[in-house]
């Protein structure tokens, strides 16, 4: 049989017929291996240099401490089956902000994160969560729970006075109630973010950790300079108000849950507080709503939440120093490894969140 010529019509269609199956297996292959994360939020609106410079300051470390909880009638599978029960959340997280760089167009921040835990109580009492106030850490007595181990039964009677004490008015004890804790994957992780004007967050680099893909994919979606949005004018009238792009809340939210909240919210600034040489303005939240979705290679969380709620901002040092956040929130849909796992609300519970942030 007289082999074919290299250059005729037949091999270059057999090569490109090959060359397009080629592209269409790696399509499949791409679109069934890759992890369903959410996209990195839209490019925000260009910050004025000097401003920029002003809130996260070079050189310096803002330390952060956020809490939340609510509480609940569910039906839950850690409890027997098709029986309504008080279910109480709890979470808590730390963190560490160090600003390496900020030329006004670019920041470069280290980011270090310190304990994020989580606790569920089940009880056939009442449970009324109690926060205090912000910065307040209530899981202290969990510290020895390691990083990343699943969920943990915990008996009732050795955290007791530390934590149901705290969180919760019910009378409990360990025959009516179930308490469960988890300390989430990104505990004690640290990246290297860097952030530029106008474009966002273009790096996240793991320092000495892995990270997975949802943790990963939630990092990207930082809002790094939210005080700028949140406050975008220190010299806003008292009495005025305006609207602030949903994904700037990221840091007040349960970084557990992975949840990157959309929508927008409507902020008023009250009259400043004076303290010394120091000025606060006081901003209220009028009105708005968050969706909060995130995708990851187990299952899509969607949920809502209409916070009202009022925040404190350091006129001098260019932050948002605290924040109490009070709202109706509905989840559709919770991961499967989550500690809320299969929990079928009977209604739609009110959250409370607590944020303090302190310049070092």
């Amino acid at each position: 049989m007289k082999a074919l010529p290299l250059n005729t019509a037949y091999y270059r269609a057999c090569t490109h017929h090959l060359l397009v199956l080629a592209c269409l297996l790696t399509v499949v292959v791409g679109c069934s291996t890759k992890p369903l994360v959410p996209d990195p939020p839209d490019p925000r609106p260009l910050i004025d240099s000097n401003r920029i410079r002003e809130t996260l300051l070079e050189g310096r470390t803002y330390e952060v401490v956020t809490s939340g909880g609510f509480d609940a009638r569910v039906e839950d599978k850690d409890w027997s089956v098709n029986t309504v029960v008080n279910l109480g959340y709890v979470f808590e997280a730390t963190l560490n902000r160090h600003i390496e760089q900020n030329d006004g167009r670019q920041i470069v921040e280290r980011r270090e994160f310190g304990r994020i835990t989580t606790t569920k109580i089940l009880s056939e009492a009442e449970v009324s969560i109690e926060l205090g106030t912000p910065g307040m850490l209530l899981l202290g007595a969990l510290d020895y729970l390691q990083p990343g181990a699943g969920t943990a039964l915990i008996t009732l009677k050795p955290v007791a006075e530390e934590v149901l004490s705290t969180v919760t008015t019910a009378s409990l004890n360990s025959e009516e109630s179930k308490l469960f804790a988890e300390v989430d994957g990104l505990t004690g992780k640290s990246v290297r973010i860097t952030f530029v004007n106008g474009k966002g967050v273009t790096s996240v680099v793991p320092i000495g950790c892995q990270l997975s893909n949802d943790e990963q994919a939630f990092i990207e979606s930082t809002a790094v300079l939210s005080d700028c949005y949140i406050l975008p004018d220190l010299e806003i009238a008292v009495g005025s108000s305006w609207s602030v792009d949903g994904t700037q809340f990221t840091g007040f939210m349960d970084p557990s849950m992975r949840a990157i909240p959309h929508g927008e919210i409507v902020v008023e600034r009250n009259a400043d507080n004076h303290e010394g040489e120091k000025v606060y303005a006081n901003l209220r939240i009028k009105n708005g709503s968050l969706k909060l979705d995130t995708t990851d290679e187990k299952t899509q969380r969607v949920g809502t939440f209409e916070p009202q709620g009022k925040l404190t901002y350091d006129i001098s040092e260019g932050h948002v120093r605290t924040a109490q956040l009070e709202g109706r929130i509905f989840f559709e849909q919770v991961s499967k490894d989550h500690i809320l796992f299969e929990a079928r609300f009977r209604m739609k519970p009110t959250l409370r969140a607590n944020y303090k942030c302190v310049l070092k």
